[in-house]
């Protein structure tokens, strides 16, 4: 356990720097080749209940496709960060209503409704880097893997740039498998 959590510290460093070195044009081009082939997928379009995560500093930037998503009359949700490390899916009828929580990322108001996992279509993981076996390395406080074993059966896309993709990473009993990824590059399954 003591090596794994070194290995990830690596990673996460490793992959930090690589996102800090993309120039804004770059940035740009990967998220709207990521939003244009997120928009083509099957799951995505027959999916009535998505999660998303609210983007912040250099992850593939979700806003757009919430925003798309809210126009679609899709039932979009957010996370919510609640007691003990646990994710909370919130509703969002509109980007202007969020508020910032608890890890200084916009979430939906308390009063909200939730949804329990289980009952969503579709949900779209961030990630600091993901492998070819479909596994994911979060920022390492547990909140998806915990929110992500209440949804064993629902679809999880992780949505990434190709420079967060290893040929393996170390995971742990824990860490939940994605079931696809989509990168500007197109999907792992």
């Amino acid at each position: 356990m003591g090596t794994n959590q070194g290995l990830k510290r690596e990673l996460r460093a490793t992959v930090k720097n690589r996102l800090q070195k993309l120039t804004l044009e770059e940035y740009q081009a990967l998220n709207e080749q990521i939003r244009t082939e997120f928009f083509k997928l099957e799951v995505v379009q027959k999916a009535t209940k998505i999660m998303l995560y609210h983007s912040i500093g250099y992850e593939v930037e979700t806003i757009t496709i919430i925003q798309k998503l809210l126009v679609a009359n899709k039932e979009v949700y957010l996370p919510a960060c609640v007691a003990n490390f646990e994710l909370e899916a919130r509703l969002v009828k509109d980007l202007d209503l969020l508020v910032t929580g608890k890890m200084k990322i916009k979430e939906p108001e308390y009063a909200a409704p939730t949804i329990d996992p289980q009952d969503l279509d579709l949900i779209v993981v961030p990630g600091v880097a993901f492998d070819l076996n479909r596994n994911r390395l979060g920022h390492g406080a547990g909140y998806y893997d915990r929110f992500l074993s209440q949804a064993r059966n629902v679809f999880k896309l992780g949505l990434a740039y190709q420079l967060q993709i290893f040929p393996s990473i170390p995971n742990d009993e824990h860490d939940i498998p994605m079931d696809a990824i989509l990168t500007s590059k197109g999907m792992i399954r």
